[in-house]
């Protein structure tokens, strides 16, 4: 069976309740919300992240083509799923879709993006990558921070 993937708005507070609503509802959807990683804070010296979705206030929806353009469905899926508030919609008043490779790009990206994502802290070359990732900034930002003292 083909699929689509549609854009939905998303309200961010309840994006914590999106497993156990899809795990409710009886529907052949898949949500797709890629995320960042953002370090959160330090307790005790152990890291905690926090996951930022990378869109802001968008996803993606995985449905059949043949839904695509039923809104008695839509309106189902925007009830039973509390964080998707709604539908990218076109001009011509059907739901904007993005095709697979547009959804991995923006995956890898948020993976690139994710501070430290999938460095190892406690080994020497991860510490190293680091290091490496950061030091560019800090020697060309130390001029600008001269001039402003």
């Amino acid at each position: 069976m083909e699929r689509v993937n549609c854009v939905i708005y998303l309200d961010s507070k309840l994006i914590k309740n999106l497993d156990r609503d899809l795990s409710r509802c009886n529907l052949d959807i898949s949500v797709i919300i890629p995320t960042v990683k953002i370090l959160d804070k330090r307790i005790k010296g152990k890291e905690i992240y926090q996951e930022v979705p990378l869109l802001l206030n968008y996803g993606f929806l995985s449905m059949p083509k043949k839904d695509l353009n039923n809104e008695s469905l839509r309106d189902k899926i925007k009830k039973q799923i509390s964080c998707i508030s709604g539908f990218l919609m076109s001009k011509k008043n059907k739901p904007e879709t993005v095709s697979d490779f547009e959804i991995n790009t923006t995956l890898t990206m948020g993976e690139r993006l994710s501070i430290y994502s999938g460095l190892d802290f406690n080994s020497k070359e991860g510490r190293k990558q680091i290091k490496d990732m950061y030091e560019p900034n800090l020697i060309s930002a130390a001029p600008i921070a001269r001039k402003l003292r």
